[in-house]
Order: C-alpha cells, then sequence, then structure tokens
C-alpha cells in the first residue's frame, strides 16, 4: 500500500519534523511517495536514524526546486550485502528478545516461552554465521592481547550463549518458571545484547564491509548466499 503526501509548504526547518512525522509508522508492505520543496535527503536520514535504521528510500529531483522521495520499510526490499543483512537480524533477534521480556514483565511466562526459543535458535545460528564464516573469510586485524573487534566479537558471543542456555533451562520441563526466577535473567540479557550489538556494528562490521568491496564479486555473492542460508537454517558454517 503506498500514500502520497504533499509537504511542498514546509520549509526546511519545518521539513525535518513533518516527514518524521509521516514515516514514523510505516509498517513492512507500505510505502508513502513525499513530495517537497527542499532537498528531503538530510531529514529523511535524521529520520531514519531516529527509527534505528528501518527505512529505505530513493529521491527523484524533479527540478526548479521541486522534489519526490519514496519511502519504504528496510525489510521490503532486497539486502545489499553481508552487513546488511547482520544488522537486520540483529534487529529480528532483538524483537524477540524484546517481545519475551515485555511478557515476562507483564507476569505471561508462557507467552514469552515460543518467543525465547525461537530467539536462542536464530541467536545460535547468527553466532555461527559470524564466528565460524566470517570470522576466517575476512580475516580482521587482531591484537595478541585480544583487545581488537574480533576478540571482543568472540568472547562476547560466548558470554552471551551460556546466558541464553542458563535462561532456557529453566523452560525445559513442562511447568513454567516463576517470573521472580527468570526475569532477572531477562533484564541483564537484554543489556548485554544492545551493548555487544553496538560494538558489533561500530566496530566490526566497518572492517568486514571494507574488506566485501575488495573481495570479487562472484566470492562476494556466494558468502552471502551461504550467510542467508545459515541464517534460514538450511545449513551450518561447517556444512
Amino acid at each position: 500500500m503506498s500514500n502520497e503526501v504533499d509537504l511542498s509548504q514546509d520549509n526546511a526547518a519545518h521539513l525535518q519534523n513533518t516527514l518524521f512525522q509521516t514515516v514514523k509508522d510505516l509498517h513492512r508492505g507500505e510505502s508513502v511517495v513525499i513530495r517537497t520543496s527542499c532537498d528531503p535527503e538530510q531529514a529523511v536520514k535524521t529520520a531514519n536514524l531516529h527509527l534505528r535504521d528501518n527505512l529505505t528510500w530513493s529521491t527523484q529531483t524533479l527540478g526548479e526546486g521541486s522534489w519526490r522521495i519514496t519511502v519504504k520499510h528496510r525489510f521490503d526490499v532486497e539486502p545489499k550485502d553481508i552487513v546488511d543483512v547482520l544488522t537486520r537480524d540483529h534487529k529480528r533477534l532483538d524483537d524477540l528478545f524484546a517481545r519475551a521480556l515485555h511478557n515476562v514483565n507483564q507476569g505471561d511466562v508462557a507467552a514469552a516461552k515460543p518467543l525465547l526459543l525461537e530467539f536462542a535458535e536464530g541467536l545460535r545460528r547468527h553466532i555461527d554465521v559470524e564466528d565460524h564464516l566470517l570470522t576466517g573469510s575476512f580475516n580482521a586485524p587482531r591484537d595478541p592481547f585480544g583487545g581488537d573487534p574480533t576478540s571482543t566479537m568472540l568472547r562476547e558471543h560466548q558470554e552471551i550463549l551460556g546466558n541464553t542456555a542458563l535462561i532456557e533451562t529453566y523452560f525445559e520441563d513442562d511447568e513454567l518458571p516463576a517470573v521472580s526466577d527468570v526475569s532477572p535473567f531477562f533484564a541483564i540479557m537484554s543489556g548485554t545484547l544492545a551493548k555487544h550489538e553496538f560494538r558489533e556494528e561500530t566496530n566490526l562490521f566497518p572492517n568486514w564491509y571494507s574488506a566485501l568491496q575488495k573481495a570479487p564479486p562472484e566470492a562476494a555473492a556466494a558468502l552471502l548466499q551461504k550467510v542467508q542460508a545459515i541464517l534460514a537454517g538450511e545449513t551450518t558454517a561447517a556444512g
């Protein structure tokens, strides 16, 4: 579904707010075409930053001080590369865990269980990609003292996997755990994930992106296909 919005009466000072209000509730399967009388690029970039990089857009210059920008949900277009796939998967895992945490906080442990289990399985696939496929493929610079982004990622992955396995043990039996038993672990994991993903996307992913730009297109395409297959559960890094 596509909507058209005319913001051509807004000057640059007002466009930032009105454009954000226009796109902030954009869902998958929807798009909005916005007409402006000033270049909307900075306004949509700022809106995208506030919306956690959930937008994609194309801008057309119509001439005579007029622009048309088409904005879609990021997940409605094919990923550009491996880094795009991984950051999207971060968002997917974050959403699953946030919904599970919300249910726990509401006292509905039963509703949290399937979300947690789906999160845990997806997390293991994600870490399989990063630890066992991409780390070896890109060979980012390493620090003998373990302070480099790759070594940091590998250590944090082990911690996250351990914490996830601990939470899963509370859901192994048919009898559900009490909220008070699991809520502290959910809260700790939420903070741990956010900090880990920020460090990864800020410190490591730029190295991987740079390596991708130098790789032969056929090799990059094959690696992307392998990453997507692992995340979909069709194979493993060793497969």
